[in-house]
């Protein structure tokens, strides 16, 4: 630091400590450096470098008020009450926590801030406009100081008359469009000489000041106007808002911006969406608060919209606009002097042209507004003149056609007449026609088409049909929105509407693979659906390959996969058709008996083929629950069931039909006895004769559920095979040693311990139950099937179908008329015949209309 430097310092700091700015800190966990700034006067501005504290403090989430709130808010009151005060920033306190963050290091000592200083992060702007009554004004001044600044001659001179403007740029229009001669001396390798247009640019900006705009902050619920510009090289904005009591527009904000190298290679309506994203974003705070109306040479809105297919750059701008309500509208005039500053660039032209021949004379006129609007004019005179009157009258009518407009700004200029074909046209049409007295005829309406025909055909629908597009058609079509619509929902339509396009009057949605569908109503979409799912043509899809197909097709509306979905889960044909469902419906209901041949589970197998050799072919089964011992005769035929029921006074309970999972502990024996029948038969037709020893094997096996064997439970000991008489076994050698007396009280004994025995069977079967029951109520799946509801049954019964491999899986619709609480249901036909023997739920399944 140099020496006079360190003084000046020194005195700053003695300065702001005697004011109470500063305190002596130490041990401080940050430190920062001064850094001295000379200033024009010979003194030093001391500032800290907080660069280090500004990367670690996070951002406010709630900063101070944006300053063009604070001063618009301030604007148009009678009276302010002031305080005056210097050092604007140390008017603001530091929490007492925050102080040592800030602290610094001299060489006489190490301070931090009481109060704000300049430089960190989150503090807020100061900006010293006038504001009264009137508006808000230009400080006089600051106008003062730049209308007696001297021609900048070199870099330094120029960049501080920038750097000066810049602060008011907020009040002058174009700013940066006057700057550009100045602009193009700042450039690398350009050398610094102050030309003609740079003095003209300087001039104009003085001019300008003598005279600087009132702004006006805005008027709650009325809506902004938002002008742009563009030229090559710049952009600029306008914020303004129209008065209707007063009839004029008063000007809020002014903005201006030099494009980028890139910016400046875009199309004319790509630099009009650039710098309508640009005005947007420095705007942002008066935008998302008003709705606006967008006014440029183009509409940016429906280039971003209609656009075919998006790109990054595209998409980007899009989604930084769906949160503002703008809405494009044409410039009929340019109103005020605020707006005429700001657009005099876009100047009215006219074309004139006249006519005369033998036929008679006539004149056309053609006005193009500076949004391209045209205006013809076509006038048969009814005096004769020569081809030079008629260029004449053609400038005087179209003159006061203009002033009849509001026009103020026109433009002249001599074309050949290769160019001038629609005035020479109209004139030329004028003066070739006679147009009777009285005869009032109406102007020529000539139209463009941009779309083939087939893109513009119109639908006519009914108001009562709900067209779910009818918004997004709406805003694309003329930028409105239904009448009770919020700010959000307008917000939503805005961001809904940039996936689609508009052709014609054809809506298309933008799919991501680039190809666009076409809007359907939902009665278009359902006709759509049945034709493609059950047409001539249709494969009875399911619903994702429906809905996929569709959009191969081309087709969209937003509840299309419901619909789909919906549509095949009431197919008639889907339905009878649908596979089977393994999957259970209810949870596992466990059978169990209290005691020994309590509950018997019986059941047949057969008819068996071929015959045994005595002419049996079924076999009677019967389990019993507690002990699993099983019971099997073969007989000829089965006819005396009431018989065996009434003889042995049985309860009999039915299981429910094609339902083997109700006697699942008679199946199971079924199951066992087959397969040991089948191992052992030696011959297919002496089945009958292994059936006693099937029985003897099953009898003296160890049952899982049990973990006994049913001949241990039933007797209380363990059966001798023969194999054990013919190698004896460590038990029957003891046996054979024990006396008789001895051998009936050890026998007794077994037989006072098989209650015992029979207990731990019991204990050991409802453990094997839940376990069963755990791994089988894994895989329920309720079907939530209630009474009155319309179902399908399985086809289970081995009936001859002349349909074969065509037959279907389920056969109904039945109406539930019963729910028992096993799971089974009683059902009726739809004519009401009750069926015979209740169905279980697991054959059944909902049947949708």
């Amino acid at each position: 630091m140099k020496p006079e430097w360190t003084l000046k310092i020194k005195e700053e700091v003695e300065k702001q400590y005697n004011a109470g700015f500063l305190k002596v800190v130490n041990y401080p966990e940050w430190l920062a450096n001064v850094v001295p700034v000379p200033k024009k006067d010979g003194k030093v501005r001391m500032c800290v470098d907080f660069r280090d504290l500004n990367k670690a403090s996070p951002k406010d989430d709630f900063p101070l008020p944006h300053i063009d709130v604070l001063v618009d808010n301030t604007a148009r009151h009678a009276m302010l009450s002031f305080m005056d005060g210097f050092s604007g920033y140390n008017q603001i306190k530091m929490a007492p926590e925050d102080m040592e963050k800030t602290s610094f290091i001299t060489p006489w000592g190490t301070y931090c801030y009481k109060v704000m200083p300049f430089g960190l992060k989150n503090a807020g702007k100061l900006l010293g406009f006038i504001v009264s009554q009137r508006g808000i004004e230009v400080d006089p001044d600051k106008i003062k100081a730049i209308l007696e600044m001297k021609e900048p001659r070199t870099e330094k001179e120029i960049r501080g008359f920038l750097g000066r403007i810049q602060y008011i740029s907020r009040f002058i229009a174009q700013l940066t469009t006057i700057c550009e001669p100045m602009f193009k001396l700042l450039k690398k390798d350009v050398p610094v000489k102050w030309n003609n247009q740079c003095q003209v640019a300087f001039d104009r900006i003085k001019n300008y000041l003598l005279n600087p705009p009132i702004l006006m902050p805005p008027l709650q619920d009325k809506p902004l106007l938002l002008y742009l510009s563009t030229t090559d090289t710049a952009m600029g904005a306008l914020l303004a808002q129209y008065i209707e009591e007063s009839r004029k527009e008063n000007a809020i904000y002014y903005l201006s911006k030099k494009m980028t190298e890139g910016e400046t290679k875009y199309s004319t309506l790509e630099k009009t969406c650039v710098a309508l994203v640009w005005a947007t974003q420095k705007l942002r705070h008066y935008l998302l608060s008003f709705p606006v109306l967008l006014l440029a040479r183009l509409d940016p809105l429906k280039y971003l919209l209609e656009k075919p297919i998006q790109d990054g750059k595209t998409a980007k701008w899009i989604i930084l606009l769906t949160e503002f309500d703008i809405t494009y509208v044409t410039q009929k005039s340019i109103k005020g002097g605020a707006i005429a500053e700001h657009l005099a660039q876009f100047m009215w032209k006219m074309y004139f042209d006249g006519a005369s021949n033998r036929h008679g004379s006539g004149i056309g006129i053609l006005l193009v507004s500076p949004t391209d609007s045209h205006i013809p004019i076509s006038i048969k005179l009814q005096f004769s003149t020569t081809n030079n009157m008629a260029e004449y009258e053609a400038c005087i009518l179209g003159l006061e056609a203009a002033i009849s407009l509001g026009i103020k700004v026109l433009e002249f200029q001599y074309i050949p007449r290769n160019q001038n074909q629609f005035a020479d046209a109209l004139a030329t049409l004028a003066s070739m026609i006679d147009i009777p007295s009285g005869v009032n005829l109406k102007p020529l309406m000539i139209e463009q088409r941009e779309q083939p025909a087939y893109c513009c055909t119109l639908e006519t629908f009914t108001e009562e049909e709900n067209i779910w597009y009818h918004d997004i058609h709406q805003y694309l079509k003329g930028g409105s929105y239904p009448l009770t619509t919020s700010k959000v929902e307008k917000q939503t339509i805005r961001r809904l509407a940039m996936q689609y396009i508009l052709c014609g009057e054809k809506l298309y949605r933008r799919s991501y693979e680039g190809v666009h569908l076409l809007c359907v109503t939902k009665r278009e979409g359902e006709q759509i659906i049945e034709d493609i799912h059950e047409g001539a043509y249709g494969p009875h899809m399911n619903a994702h390959m429906l809905s996929r197909k569709i959009l191969r097709l081309g087709y969209y509306w937003t509840t299309m996969e419901a619909d789909c979905a919906a549509h095949v889960r009431r197919c008639h044909k889907c339905q009878i058709h649908g596979n089977l469902k393994h999957m259970p419906p209810m949870p596992l209901y466990s059978m169990s008996s209290p005691w020994p041949f309590a509950t018997w589970g019986i059941d047949i197998i057969g008819k068996i083929v071929p015959k045994a050799s005595n002419g049996h072919e079924f076999i009677l089964v019967a389990i019993d629950y507690f002990t699993k011992w099983v019971e099997a005769a073969s007989f000829k035929i089965l006819n005396s069931k009431k018989k065996l029921l009434h003889e042995y006074k049985i309860k009999h309970h039915k299981s429910s039909p094609y339902r083997p999972q109700t006697n699942g502990a008679v199946e199971a024996a079924n199951k066992n006895v087959e397969m040991i029948l089948r191992k052992n038969a030696e011959k297919h037709r002496n089945w009958h004769e292994r059936l006693p020893y099937a029985l003897w094997g099953y009898r003296t096996s160890i049952r899982t559920a049990t973990g006994a064997t049913p001949y241990s439970l039933v007797y209380g000991m363990e059966a001798v095979l023969p194999i054990e008489l013919e190698i004896q076994s460590l038990r029957v050698v003891m046996e054979e040693e024990i006396p008789e007396t001895e051998w009936l009280q050890e026998r007794y004994n077994q037989l006072n311990m098989m209650e015992e025995k029979r207990l731990r069977a019991l204990y050991n079967t409802q453990g094997y139950q839940r376990r069963a029951m755990r791994a089988f109520n894994k895989k329920v799946k309720p079907r939530n099937i209630k009474i009155g509801d319309m179902v399908l049954k399985e086809i289970r019964a081995p009936v001859h179908d002349p349909r074969g491999k065509f037959k279907p899986n389920w056969s109904g619709p039945f109406i539930v008329k019963e729910i028992y609480s096993g799971g089974a249901a009683r059902l009726i036909d739809i004519d009401g015949n009750p069926f015979t023997e209740p169905t279980n739920l697991d054959q059944l399944k909902k049947y949708f209309v």
